[in-house]
C-alpha cells in the first residue's frame, strides 16, 4: 500500500540536492555558467542568421526595382500608353526572333551590361543606408 498524500516524509525535499546555503540546484544551462558561451555562440548564431536573411531580402527587392525600371522604360516608349506599350514590346519580339544567333548573343550581352550596371548603381547608392539599419538593428537587440 502506497503511503498517503498528507504524509510529512513525502513533502521534505531530498536534502542531498539541496547545496548547504539553501540555494535551490542549477536545473539549466543559464543557470549552471554554462550559458555565457552557449549564447555568446547563439547570440552570433542569430546575428550571422539576421545579416543573410536581411541582406538576402535587401538584395531581392534592388533587384525587383531594376526590373521594375525595365518597366516605366518600356511605359516610356509607350508615351504612357499601356496600348502603345505593349505594340512596343511586340515589335522588340518580333525582331529578337528575326535575328540571327550572333545578334541575339549580343543583344543578351547588351541587356545582361545594362541590367547588371543599374544595379550595381542601384547598390552603391543605397549600401551606406542599408548598413546603417544593419548596425543600428544589431546594436538595439544588446546582449541578454
Amino acid at each position: 500500500m502506497s503511503p498517503p498524500l498528507s504524509d510529512p516524509a513525502r513533502q521534505r525535499p531530498d536534502f542531498a540536492l539541496v547545496p548547504a546555503d539553501g540555494t535551490p540546484p542549477p536545473c539549466s544551462a543559464h543557470q549552471s555558467g554554462e550559458a555565457p558561451q552557449l549564447t555568446g555562440m547563439r547570440r552570433k548564431f542569430a546575428d550571422v542568421l539576421y545579416i543573410v536573411l536581411i541582406s538576402s531580402g535587401w538584395l531581392t527587392l534592388n533587384i525587383l526595382a531594376v526590373a521594375g525600371c525595365v518597366v516605366v522604360a518600356f511605359a516610356m516608349l509607350g508615351g504612357g500608353d499601356w496600348a502603345a506599350t505593349f505594340l512596343q514590346i511586340d515589335n522588340l519580339t518580333s525582331r529578337y526572333l528575326a535575328a540571327d544567333p550572333s545578334r541575339r548573343a549580343q543583344f543578351h550581352h547588351h541587356i545582361v551590361q545594362v541590367f547588371s550596371t543599374v544595379l550595381l548603381a542601384l547598390l552603391v547608392f543605397r549600401l551606406p543606408t542599408f548598413v546603417k539599419r544593419i548596425r543600428r538593428d544589431l546594436a538595439e537587440t544588446g546582449e541578454p
